[in-house]
């Protein structure tokens, strides 16, 4: 019978796997797309790993039709994006073949056991009753029969209460859950980045995107700004409009993998270079490339000295189209590359620019790891496509200063007098170190959180490395609710510890009875230990995906609870309140996180600076804390 029974699987094995394999095959594709990264850089413009995952994504054709499995029928990666409760509200594209095949498959199954019990019950119960046994009374064949009937239905038993025994176990085994892709929606950004006086290791070229806002060319928000730097140097301020729009399509939080920040894709180290006539605006190099008017400080003196070159090399042999393309090249492969193109083309202007640009990048040593031919001729059709922008756009003349108007130039002014985020009261010592009290030596921290608590550069790290002789624990976890703290809480012996530091709920902000109820819980929990309770307000995160008006309220409402220090009958549940909402937040935007403080254009998420910030205050509030200056 075992022979039988393995012969049955066998044939039913070969009749569904060739469908399986398709619809795993169509699930591969999707992986293989969504990872896939690299390829993107060598496409043509236009083509991206967003797109070649929308291609892929179809209903599995099965080669032999399976009665009961129907998929659904999408052809939409939109209808397949899942909001999750995670870091903020991530998204995620949600699969569900897979899980549909797994489930007609196990009732199949069920059914295949069950007509295979059936069969082997029959046969038993005629070799049981057959005459001969009758008759000679031949025992081990009727127990032969019993055997095989009772081990049959012990089987059947087990496959038909396979979901309770499975269940019994881990509820978890019972579901069959769908693949699912943490998905990154497409940024309407398209340009090769190269943000770099000399060349040097160009694995930097990137594509662009971000977290911030993109806008359309008529979009007037930032032209102001533009003319007045622009009269820095007698230039049209379209040519600042029209280069800011092809590197960030005007998204001053745009930021790549590389580093390469802002309105005109500048990397902090390279941005010194920039202003090195003007220490007060580079001073903000490090934290301010966020920010529209310090990104467009160095993006203008690069473009200036972009023009400067081209002018001293060519003189007026090029015309104001290929002008236009040359100072672009500067901006998407460096500086040398820009004077590497214009010796190779002997400045003779377009196409042999183009070939020029090709030659330098099939040369250059330093050349990027997915190099291949037509490299250079790409970036440089990409240059003549910006060029046309500045034609669209109006401009005839970089030189051109009569749509300026009479704006002073800013970088004549201090960031703070010219720049209105800089205009409230920024920390005099900001990225100061600190130091706690010898009072708090072998005192012991906890720290629970969410991905702020977790960040490498977090401010429970900063209070260990900067008072190495207070114990901090840190128990954190990205995109952890407060519902997860709690559990986490009750797993904690709160007596073995001096200090509590809790900051969280911007994960679960939708609920704020539920945040304010866990967040209480976690209170008493910490104070039946004898721990200090040190509470964050949740920090500003106006502008990211999942904000809304409802949030924002329900933000301003545990803050303003945890700053009242959660009273209750019997007195205070917190000892200490840290207000990181007012330490990050935008005077000039309410709700927001000065874009000084964002981590890589994330408007939710702070940077080392910010947390620094945060650090320094707890340390001076509640550990005795002394600045380093």
């Amino acid at each position: 019978m075992t022979k039988k029974l393995f012969f049955f699987l066998s044939i039913l094995g070969i009749t569904i796997m060739p469908s399986f394999v398709f619809a795993q095959d169509s699930i591969q594709k999707i992986i293989d797309a969504a990872q896939d990264t690299t390829s993107d850089l060598t496409n043509q413009y236009g083509e991206s790993v967003h797109q070649e995952t929308i291609d892929v994504i179809r209903t599995p054709q099965l080669r032999i039709t399976i009665p009961g499995l129907n998929f659904a029928n999408v052809d939409d990666i939109n209808k397949l994006v899942k909001s999750q409760n995670g870091e903020a509200g991530e998204k995620y594209i949600v699969i569900p073949f897979l899980g549909d095949y797994m489930v007609v498959m196990y009732r199949y199954a069920i059914i295949a056991i069950g007509i295979l019990a059936v069969v082997s019950i029959i046969y038993s119960g005629v070799q049981w009753m057959i005459p001969g046994n009758i008759i000679t009374k031949d025992d081990s064949s009727v127990n032969q029969a019993k055997e095989r009937i009772a081990r049959t239905l012990i089987g059947l038993g087990l496959a038909v209460g396979s979901y309770t025994i499975l269940y019994a176990i881990n509820p978890a085994l019972t579901q069959f859950k769908n693949l699912k892709l943490l998905y990154v929606p497409a940024q309407d950004v398209n340009l090769i980045v190269m943000d770099k006086g000399t060349p040097g290791d160009f694995s930097s070229v990137s594509y662009a995107s971000g977290v911030g806002k993109n806008r359309k060319i008529d979009n007037t928000e930032f032209d102001d700004m533009f003319k007045a730097f622009a009269n820095c140097f007698n230039l049209d301020w379209r040519v600042l409009k029209g280069i800011a729009y092809q590197e960030s399509r005007l998204n001053e939080g745009s930021t790549n993998k590389y580093g390469f920040k802002g309105l005109f894709q500048t990397r902090e180290d390279f941005c010194p270079s920039y202003l090195s006539g003007y220490p007060a605006w580079s001073a903000y190099c490090k934290t301010g490339l966020h920010n529209a008017w310090i990104n467009t400080a160095a993006g203008v003196n690069s473009i200036y000295q972009a023009l400067e070159k081209v002018r001293a090399e060519c003189s007026d042999k090029l015309n104001t189209f290929d002008t236009f393309t040359a100072v672009y090249i500067a901006h998407n492969s460096g500086n040398f590359g820009l004077a590497k193109t214009l010796e190779n083309s002997n400045c003779q202007g377009w196409p042999a620019m183009r070939d020029g640009l090709e030659k330098f990048w099939k040369e250059y040593k330093k050349r990027p790891k997915n190099w291949s031919p037509g490299f250079g001729t790409r970036r440089a059709d990409y240059a003549r496509k910006t060029a046309q922008v500045f034609i669209d756009i109006g401009v005839v003349d970089p030189k051109n200063t009569s749509q300026n108007g009479n704006a002073q130039c800013p970088l004549n002014f201090s960031p703070e007098q010219v720049v209105p985020e800089l205009s409230g009261k920024v920390p005099e010592n900001i990225n100061a170190s600190f130091t706690c009290s010898p009072t708090f030596d072998g005192k012991s921290i906890i720290a629970i959180g969410d991905s702020i608590t977790y960040n490498a550069e977090s401010f429970a790290k900063q209070i260990r490395s900067n008072c190495p002789k207070i114990n901090v624990t840190i128990n954190a976890r990205p995109g952890r609710p407060t519902s997860e703290m709690l559990q986490e809480a009750n797993k904690i012996d709160f007596s073995t510890y001096d200090y509590l530091i809790i900051l969280g709920g911007v994960n679960d902000i939708g609920n704020a009875t539920g945040v304010r109820n866990n967040l209480t819980a976690i209170y008493q929990k910490a104070k039946e230990g004898n721990t200090k309770v040190i509470a964050l307000t949740i920090t500003p995160w106006k502008g990211y995906s999942t904000y809304s008006d409802k949030n924002g309220t329900n933000t301003n409402d545990i803050n303003r609870w945890i700053r009242q220090k959660a009273p209750t009958s019997d007195g205070n549940l917190i000892d200490y309140a840290i207000d990181s909402y007012a330490l990050l937040e935008d005077p000039s935007n309410p709700g927001a996180m000065r874009t000084l403080f964002w981590s890589h254009g994330d408007p939710l998420h702070p940077n080392a600076t910010a947390h620094k910030l945060i650090a320094q205050t707890i340390a001076q509030q509640v550990f005795g804390g002394k600045l380093i200056k």
